[in-house]
């Protein structure tokens, strides 16, 4: 298993804050947020960290002090116009490095205690499988997929970002894909499901493989999990540690 921690968009939600530094580099207590989310990635999976032109000299000096070792991905995006969106990132990856293991997919803006080893051992190699957890609100669930979860722990619906959202039981960019779904992750089978003008989102697949029959399942944390959409998550974040 590989990890690869997705850090390639510009967070407008977040200026002035991101104009001209990454979300995944704001500073919760006394690390960047992004060294927290590595440090919860078991040490015996390695780590690509992708991020874009604008701020690749940033995340170079990042890696120097890691808390790890990681692998610098640094796409040929410029702008917000030129993302292909986390599908689509993931896509590029998967081709360039010829990837034939499972994945764990993690978001670079989610802040949670509870290290991933639990999560990781219980996939199966051959289910999806996607972390779940309560927010604080309906507000903040609307950032993230809503699954509807059977007696078993199958994933029998799921719905990216509803507005207004109908539960609290979300499931933030935590997901795991074993080997055989790899070929299946590309933009162009779920290009309807994003907004209007938008690149599909992560949880967007994680629908697309649910109404396919695929089986996905759900892993729930014990924890809220906290997510860097605007600059009130931003301060609610640094003083909720």
């Amino acid at each position: 298993m590989r990890a690869v921690i997705l850090a390639s968009g510009f967070a407008t939600r977040l200026y002035p804050l991101t104009e001209n530094q990454s979300k995944a580099l704001l500073s919760i207590g006394s690390e960047p947020l992004l060294s927290h989310v590595v440090r919860m990635v078991p040490e015996d999976i390695s780590v690509i960290v992708t991020t874009n032109k604008v701020f690749e000299v940033d995340f170079v000096a990042w890696t120097k002090d890691s808390p790890r070792a990681v692998t610098l991905e640094v796409e040929n995006i410029w702008s917000i116009k030129d993302c292909p969106g986390p599908v689509g990132s993931l896509e590029k990856l998967i081709r360039k490095y010829s990837v034939r293991e499972p994945i764990l997919v993690l978001a670079c803006d989610n802040y949670f205690t509870q290290d991933l080893s639990g999560f990781i051992s219980v996939f199966d190699g051959k289910s999806t499988l996607i972390g779940a957890c309560y927010v604080d609100g309906f507000r903040e669930a609307s950032w993230h997929g809503i699954p509807t979860i059977d007696d078993s722990g199958r994933v029998i619906h799921f719905v990216e970002k509803p507005i207004p959202s109908p539960n609290i039981l979300v499931s933030p960019m935590c997901y795991i894909f074993p080997t055989r779904i790899l070929s299946l992750i590309s933009n162009k089978d779920i290009m309807g499901r994003a907004p209007p003008g938008k690149m599909p989102r992560a949880g967007d697949f994680i629908a697309y493989l649910v109404e396919v029959g695929e089986e996905v399942f759900a892993y729930q944390f014990e924890e809220n999990w906290k997510h860097l959409t605007n600059m009130g998550s931003y301060y609610k974040m640094k003083g909720g540690e």
